[in-house]
């Protein structure tokens, strides 16, 4: 596939431990299922909590919105996530946690855990 992306990517820490990112990407192509814009607004009161508002939109070929929001919590070496939205098939990769998902709407949970060093 032959493809162009554009990603813009900003952080803002508006006290020692609150943050709020936003990231836009675009992705050009006029194979498969043509152009893709994605757009993320996450809130971050660390260590423990995030919240997140996001949308993937295929304004190419298919013209379907994949909207999500959602939250987690972590602590130690674990992560409880859940959310609500339209979810994509294929590679989701989240907070630098990459799995293959299935196509979904409604409800998700999602606990990670690490163990060990």
């Amino acid at each position: 596939m032959k493809a162009n992306i554009v990603v813009l990517s900003a952080q803002y820490k508006y006290s020692k431990r609150n943050s709020i990112r936003y990231e836009i990407q675009n992705l050009f192509t006029k194979q498969d299922d043509g152009n893709w814009f994605a757009s993320v607004v996450e809130f971050g009161f660390a260590p423990k909590y995030a919240f997140y508002l996001s949308d993937l939109y295929n304004y190419g070929v298919t013209k379907i919105h994949y909207p999500n929001f959602g939250g987690s919590y972590r602590k130690g070496g674990s992560r409880f996530s859940l959310s609500y939205g339209r979810q994509r098939a294929g590679l989701f990769c989240v907070g630098g946690i990459c799995r293959f998902v299935p196509a979904a709407t409604g409800i998700t949970a999602t606990l990670t855990t690490t163990l060990g060093k």
